[in-house]
């Protein structure tokens, strides 16, 4: 029984297990553990303040404000906002020439010439229409509503309505029509039955069935309806006066191939 003792002795063999101190160096993977921690490195990332570099340039679309020069457009055109500056001046252009085409001038007798051919187009003035102004035409024109104003115009006047103001034109016919002012033609004219016209009439040949005060001057023949009425002088190269017709006023063929005056002179040298 003694012998125990010696398994005693050898008991402590497996206290070797200590000779792991080996395990220690486990302190090192420890310490090689940190080299994740590597990884708050990525605040690098403040490298991003250089953003404001873009916003540095962003001040460049700044420099707009500079389109004041707009100032330098017309005060029209200035007050206008979103429109293009070229286009806003175009229409102001267009407005002012619109509205100096609309602007009636005042009539000049040198302004448009009654010579040259009159063009097919006719004009008119429609019954309840009302002009205010002078009205000139290369073609024909026909009213039935109101002129006020003098009427120029190459083609023929065809009056149904009221003229105040001097009517040129080369062929002019009236017919239940109202005229204040003179009426001239370089052709023949025609005053048909109620109309009234107080002013002097000129033309190549005349018919008078209406109303007229004022002189009538006419190179050519005239022909003095039933129903006319004459307060003026007549000078025409002839005169047919329908029985019926009632003139207050001289008539005289000035115009005509023999002149009286002349005849009766030489009669006079023969005694």
């Amino acid at each position: 029984m003694p012998v125990m003792p010696e398994m005693a002795a050898s008991a402590p063999e497996p206290a070797a297990m200590p000779t792991m101190s080996e395990m220690p160096a486990m302190p090192e993977v420890a310490a090689s553990a940190p080299e994740p921690a590597a990884m708050p490195e990525m605040p690098t990332m403040p490298e991003m303040p250089a953003m404001p570099e873009m916003t540095a340039s962003a001040p460049e679309p700044a420099a707009m404000p500079e389109m004041p020069v707009m100032p330098a457009m017309p005060e029209a055109a200035a007050a206008m906002t979103g429109i293009n500056a070229g286009t806003a001046i175009q229409d102001i252009n267009m407005e002012e020439k619109m509205s100096e085409e609309m602007e009636m001038p005042v009539m000049d007798e040198n302004a448009f010439s009654l010579e040259g051919e009159p063009t097919d187009e006719t004009g008119m003035v429609c019954e309840g229409m009302t002009i205010n102004g002078d009205v000139e035409a290369t073609g024909s024109l026909d009213i039935i509503g109101t002129v006020n104003g003098n009427i120029k115009i190459r083609g023929k006047l065809n009056v149904s309505g009221t003229i105040n103001g001097t009517s040129r034109a080369s062929e002019i016919f009236a017919d239940s029509a109202k005229i204040t002012g003179d009426v001239i033609s370089s052709g023949p004219v025609k005053v048909g039955q109620e109309t009234v016209i107080l002013g002097n009439i000129g033309a190549t040949s005349a018919v008078i069935a209406g109303a007229v005060k004022g002189d009538i001057d006419v190179h050519g023949p005239v022909i003095l309806d039933s129903s006319a009425i004459v307060m003026g002088d007549i000078k025409s190269k002839a005169v047919q006066i329908n029985n019926g017709a009632v003139i207050e006023g001289h008539c005289s063929q000035c115009y005509a191939d023999v002149s009286p005056t002349s005849f009766f002179s030489n009669f006079k040298g023969k005694e």
